[in-house]
């Protein structure tokens, strides 16, 4: 099927943003992988709508990088060292990056040479015979037509000027890749999208935009201006976010939590957000829908999201964050009346964690997350990791025989928090964002996380960790 020129620019926007996926590539960032599922989805939304074939190897791409995320690699992913479900999961998105853009280049060409094999390509001077109404008469052939003009002319008969690519894609280009506006990335696709449509509002008694690609001044004032009209923010911020309330708003939608008509549905969203998430937590676009999606049904219910996204470092902190804390618990209970053969037990208890101390030993319970900075090897962590998995199943004996709760004036939480297991850094689904610790009535949060389509929900007794493969049902 040949493209016409609307569908070419759409698939042509799709290949502007592998420069930018590369780079993530090349810091390794986390939430590569969600990023170019995306990617992959979208692409294969445009495939689709134009009913061409090789959608089907592009949603194949998709599955793949979807088992690898549980750990499946792929016999044509190739991982240097130990093959960790991270490791797996960027390699894998790498080599879908890869196919996917070719494969999208292949689409463009097929459509170039589709058009000039449509396109009559006669001698200059030969005739050709149309018979109309019953009669024939002789004309010249009309002269071949460029692509390039075809396009042009396709243009100006839909009445758009060549500088709004994005817009002429209809929904599959109304989104932007990267922050827009003040103190943005500002990408010029992406900024002209975001020029195009402010241009489509009542944005009196400002004058249109100059959609140019470029941002200045008037394009910020601008954002202000629909920020505060629009949206309702008492403090307009000057910038568009791809997930952000003032794109989604720009783009004729809005998410679940409100629809930031006014500056008091703009603050009763951000003090119901603020109820359910705790201000430490990280999030990544994955993240954000996620918790966004969940939050009308976590207010509801006693909950507060107390975990989201966890970098490979941020992993590796939390492991010396529960030695520290189990430490603490241990010495604590070493001060409550308890029998001898239970503070012999706390006691080893406690040199199984000091056999394998963090640098520092201290602050990771008091600290910001990722704060202090561990100074250990790998190896090191790694043997912390295997030796505090141990003391807590020591720890969450001892308390139970010899009824820890009861004799202390700490919460049965603390005791709790302190027995509960943490995963092994490498194949922890924080890294991904597609898991969350949510504190609270620990039943309702299972039953609700349950009922959206969590594909894995698991009561440590301090909190509930839940997963969910693909967002929230």
């Amino acid at each position: 099927m040949a493209l016409n020129v609307v569908q070419v620019e759409a698939f042509q926007q799709l290949l502007l943003e592998v420069p930018r996926l590369v780079d993530q590539i090349e810091r390794r960032s986390g939430g590569l992988a969600e990023q170019v599922l995306d990617w992959l989805k979208r692409v294969e939304t445009a495939l689709e709508s134009n009913r061409i074939a090789s959608v089907s190897r592009v949603a194949a791409l998709r599955a793949q990088l979807l088992q690898a995320g549980r750990g499946i690699q792929g016999a044509d992913v190739q991982v240097t060292g130990r093959p960790t479900r991270r490791k797996v999961q960027d390699a894998t998105a790498a080599m879908a990056l890869q196919r996917g853009n070719q494969l999208v280049h292949d689409v463009i060409a097929e459509r170039e040479k589709g058009h000039r094999a449509g396109v009559p390509q006669p001698r200059p001077h030969d005739r050709v015979e149309l018979h109309s109404a019953g009669h024939r008469r002789r004309c010249r052939p009309r002269r071949r037509i460029s692509a390039a003009r075809v396009a042009r002319r396709e243009i100006r008969r839909r009445g758009l000027s060549r500088s709004r690519p994005s817009v002429l894609s209809g929904a599959l280009m109304s989104s932007i890749t990267a922050s827009v506006g003040a103190s943005g990335d500002n990408l010029e696709a992406d900024v002209r999208l975001v020029q195009s449509l402010l241009n489509r509002q009542d944005l009196s008694p400002l004058g249109p935009l100059a959609e140019d690609g470029r941002v200045g001044s008037a394009t910020i004032e601008a954002i202000r201006h629909f920020q505060a009209r629009a949206v309702g923010m008492s403090s307009p911020d000057g910038r568009v976010d791809p997930d952000g309330r003032t794109f989604k708003r720009l783009n004729g939608g809005g998410g679940q939590r409100g629809t930031g008509e006014s500056a008091e549905t703009r603050k009763a969203d951000r003090d119901a957000r603020a109820r359910v998430v705790d201000p430490r937590v990280r999030e990544t676009g994955v993240t954000t829908r996620i918790i966004d999606d969940l939050l009308p049904h976590l207010m509801e219910i006693r909950a507060k999201i107390i975990s989201g996204y966890l970098s490979d470092a941020d992993l590796f902190w939390k492991v010396n964050y529960h030695w520290e804390y189990l430490l603490e618990m241990v010495e604590h209970s070493q001060t409550l009346p308890v029998a001898d053969d239970t503070l012999r037990e706390l006691q080893r208890v406690r040199s199984t964690l000091l056999a394998c101390p963090p640098r520092p030993a201290r602050g990771y319970t008091t600290g910001a997350l990722g704060k202090p900075e561990d100074t250990s090897s790998m190896d090191e962590i790694t043997r912390r990791h295997s030796l505090v998995s141990q003391a807590k199943r020591s720890f969450k004996k001892v308390t139970a025989d010899a009824e820890l709760k009861t004799k202390s004036r700490k919460s049965a939480h603390a005791f709790d928090l302190a027995a509960a297991p943490v995963a092994h850094p490498a194949s922890s689904k924080h890294s991904t964002g597609y898991a969350l610790d949510i504190q609270g009535d620990n039943g309702a949060i299972k039953s609700t996380c349950k009922g959206h389509g969590a594909t894995l929900v698991f009561d440590e007794k301090s909190h509930v960790h839940v997963e969910f493969a693909d967002g929230v049902a």
